[in-house]
């Protein structure tokens, strides 16, 4: 199994496990990937850690190649994410903000305060969400303003949404969203290219409906992640406890 097929599986693995959670109301809502995890994995794996990350819902992608543990991850959607929360900033990963786009000027702000640094801003989108106004004023501010960010679009394919770029007067590019290596490829060129030029870079990762992962590398996983809920059970049991403890003694450490 290479490094791409176990984080593919993983991220798989690890978003069935969340969206049972969520369906049992033991977890606030999750949004399934729903065959996205290729792209979402080559993505991340292109950056570079110092790279600021302004990633959608399917956040698990690159918090897990930036070294966040599924048991971490798990902690975080039994506790709403209040646990994940300094695991994921440590690591330049900045979380759903609300609105469905809302987080691309955020990348462009950003990342204009940060040319000439050498790392670069991430926002992932939904093909859902493209309609929404901040998406026009986010990456118009970085056209405008020539900063370094990559905006990536997970697309089906109905539509070429990669046409807009040329409105924006940026390079676009497109992927095929199921091929791992080549969107890390095509993540790591636009990387360089909006780093060289200071200027964004929009790519369309195009996907296929009804196209998910291999099984074979959901079953190699679901073992591991079943014993990281269990291990995230015990430490989210404990946490409970001890707030428990401290508020019916709140004076206790002083007695």
């Amino acid at each position: 199994m290479t490094s791409f097929e176990r984080d593919v599986g993983l991220v798989t693995a690890l978003d069935r496990c969340l969206t049972r959670l969520a369906d049992d109301g033991r977890t606030p809502p999750h949004a399934p990937c729903d065959g996205d995890e290729a792209a979402l994995v080559g993505a991340a794996r292109a950056l570079e850690s110092e790279d600021w990350v302004f990633w959608g819902r399917q956040l698990n992608a690159p918090a897990l190649v930036r070294g966040v543990t599924p048991t971490e991850l798990l902690m975080g959607g039994l506790t709403a994410g209040v646990s994940i929360t300094g695991a994921l900033a440590a690591r330049r990963i900045v979380a759903c903000t609300l609105g469905p786009a809302a987080r691309l000027p955020h990348a462009a702000g950003l990342a204009f305060a940060a040319r000439g640094r050498g790392h670069i801003a991430f926002a992932d989108l939904g093909a859902g969400a493209i309609s929404d106004g901040d998406v026009h004023v986010g990456v118009n501010f970085a056209a405008v303003l020539r900063a370094p960010v990559v905006f990536f679009i997970r697309s089906r394919g109905l539509t070429p949404i990669v046409e807009r770029a040329e409105g924006w007067g940026i390079d676009g590019v497109v992927v095929d969203g199921h091929d791992v290596v080549a969107v890390r490829d095509a993540v790591r060129s636009a990387r360089d290219a909006a780093l060289t030029r200071s200027a964004p870079v929009w790519i369309e990762a195009r996907l296929r409906a009804g196209v998910g992962a291999d099984p074979r590398l959901l079953a190699a996983h679901d073992t591991e992640v079943e014993a990281a809920l269990a291990a995230a059970e015990t430490r989210v049991a404990g946490l409970r406890t001890s707030a428990a403890t401290a508020r019916e003694h709140p004076h206790g450490a002083q007695a």
